[in-house]
């Protein structure tokens, strides 16, 4: 699975004061470039340098893709059978919508708790997505466990309304919180340690020794609108550093004046 990896100045915007290295910013800059962050002594973190196991990241996806379509159905098709016998009640409303035909409580209790148990998996296959890329996607991954948390809420209130009808409803009403406090968890979870995780992320491990004559070769193979926009992101990069107290002006003036790719002797003599 590809990682999302930061823009150069939302690296600066983050990266925690005791792990700032320029060499760093030039990764991120050359982030779409193997060639040259391998002369860098860099590697993308999904790069594993060989693509052997491109074929079983990609079959992972396709197998995490099709348990998060069941489990998103999974939900959905709980609330109904379990609001199908004809007397659901819109909140604030009057509406009573014809969900459809009764579905008698001895059978539909049991396929709810099916259904909700399904759909636990729901909000983990969120955390594991986030847990490969380690950065949050709003859309994906805040939406799957809200969707599940909000079909539990509505379909446990259903469940005991309908715990009268003389079938067992314990079973459907443990399976539909224990979906509600995985969302519940999973969300906890991406909201409160992602940002951290992001901040100590090692995007880019060590794969050799440096060579900036190598790299400059590499980079000088690129599109010259291409290595405007780097020198452009790196300087807006430098500003956050400066803004945020990481950097002062005469290291900002001496890396915004280095070629692209050569940070790294920068931080050399920073730390000498």
């Amino acid at each position: 699975m590809a990682v999302e990896i930061p823009s150069a100045v939302e690296w600066a915007r983050a990266v925690p004061r005791e792990r700032l290295r320029l060499a760093d910013l030039d990764a991120h800059l050359l982030r779409h470039d193997h060639d040259a962050l391998r002369a860098l002594g860099r590697r993308r973190l999904d790069d594993a340098g060989g693509g052997a196991g491109s074929g079983v990241g990609r079959g992972r996806a396709i197998l995490l893709g099709l348990l998060a379509l069941v489990a998103l159905v999974a939900p959905a098709a709980g609330f109904a059978i379990a609001a199908s016998d004809g007397r659901v009640i819109l909140p604030g409303t009057a509406a009573r919508p014809d969900v459809s035909d009764p579905v008698d409580a001895a059978v539909a209790f049991p396929v709810v708790a099916l259904c909700f148990a399904i759909a636990t998996l729901l909000p983990l296959a969120s955390l594991i997505a986030w847990a490969r890329r380690r950065r949050m996607r709003i859309l994906s991954d805040l939406a799957l466990p809200i969707v599940t948390l909000g079909l539990a809420l509505l379909t446990i209130p259903v469940l005991v309304r309908r715990a009268g009808e003389g079938a067992d409803a314990t079973g459907a009403l443990v399976a539909t919180s224990l979906a509600a406090a995985t969302s519940v968890a999973v969300l906890a979870a991406l909201l409160l340690a992602s940002r951290a995780a992001e901040r100590t992320r090692d995007w880019f491990p060590a794969a050799g020794t440096p060579d900036v004559a190598k790299a400059a070769a590499a980079i000088a193979l690129l599109p010259e609108s291409a290595r405007a926009g780097m020198v452009a992101e790196r300087s807006d990069a430098l500003a956050a550093l400066v803004e945020r107290g990481l950097l002062d002006a005469a290291a900002r003036r001496r890396a915004e004046e280095a070629p692209l790719g050569s940070l790294v002797a920068i931080d050399r003599d920073r730390t000498a």
